[in-house]
């Protein structure tokens, strides 16, 4: 879970940078929001997986709950790319 919490962080940095980047690094911010996504999906298979291994019901609802937040963080990974595709066309 730490390494989708990182990922949610950096989707969150590269979010702030999509306006204020200089055109010549934009591209950074956008691989940098691609490489997060795939952490985070890494990351939420992983919570599935050790979800679907646990006993305890109440345990394994906690783990998805998590793994749904953090797709919620890797659909604004995607906006954030499709936000920097965008601004690289203009």
């Amino acid at each position: 879970m730490q390494v989708g919490r990182v990922a949610g962080r950096l989707v969150e940095l590269a979010d702030g940078l999509v306006e204020p980047a200089n055109p010549s690094v934009l591209s950074d911010v956008g691989v940098a929001a691609a490489t997060a996504r795939a952490a985070l999906g890494g990351s939420i298979v992983n919570i599935t997986v050790n979800a679907a291994l646990l006993r305890d019901a109440d345990a394994a609802r906690g783990l998805l709950d998590e793994a749904a937040e953090l797709e919620r963080v890797m659909a604004r990974a995607d906006e954030v790319t499709a936000r920097v595709v965008e601004r690289l066309k203009a």
